[in-house]
């Protein structure tokens, strides 16, 4: 299977491509939220994405999205093959946040929160994941903070991966030099 993040006038959406067959069938839509970022868990049993409010009049989770053009929410839910996965079974893991992506065992979440900016990021948030329960544990904290690097989450294809034992980003150093000179 290969997941693919489609683009339309009115909505996003995620969907499927059964890559032995070429059948593509749809996982996530939603007329109310542009949903981007998707990553299956190690043990294909979870979706990871997030989810930004396109219309502020509806609300899957006014509390996590500020409204239209707002910031974007990290969601989970249980993976359906073949199914639509519906807006109701959508599990809230944190608001200002995207570009989620699972630890190698699965038991971790890692997100970029949308500080400094959006399109540039200094930190990686995590929350642990109960499989079992299908519920995020315990309390956000931080993994990762940078201080002088920064993730472009702009730069499309730059999603971090997390491997057994490392957390794989593209970096980029946007420090600059400050030159003086005496004006006459």
């Amino acid at each position: 299977f290969l997941l693919i993040e489609r683009y339309g006038s009115r909505l996003n959406s995620i969907a499927i491509l059964d890559t032995a067959e070429g059948a593509q069938h749809e996982l996530l839509s939603s007329a109310e939220h542009s949903i981007s970022n998707a990553r299956v868990s190690p043990d294909g049993q979870w979706i990871a994405f997030d989810a930004t409010a396109r219309n502020v009049n509806r609300s899957l989770s006014s509390a996590l999205t500020s409204g239209p053009g707002g910031r974007p929410a990290v969601f989970v839910a249980r993976l359906r093959v073949g199914d639509v996965i519906p807006q109701a079974d959508w599990i809230a893991v944190d608001r200002s946040a995207s570009h989620p992506f699972w630890s190698g065992d699965g038991s971790v979440l890692y997100y970029l929160p949308t500080v400094p900016s959006s399109e540039l990021r200094n930190m990686v948030r995590a929350r642990r994941f109960d499989s079992r329960a299908g519920l995020p544990s315990g309390e956000p904290f931080t993994a990762l903070a940078l201080t002088e690097m920064i993730v472009p989450a702009a730069m499309v294809g730059t999603a971090p991966v997390a491997t057994p034992d490392r957390l794989v980003f593209v970096l980029g150093d946007f420090r600059g030099d400050v030159w003086m000179m005496q004006v006459r």
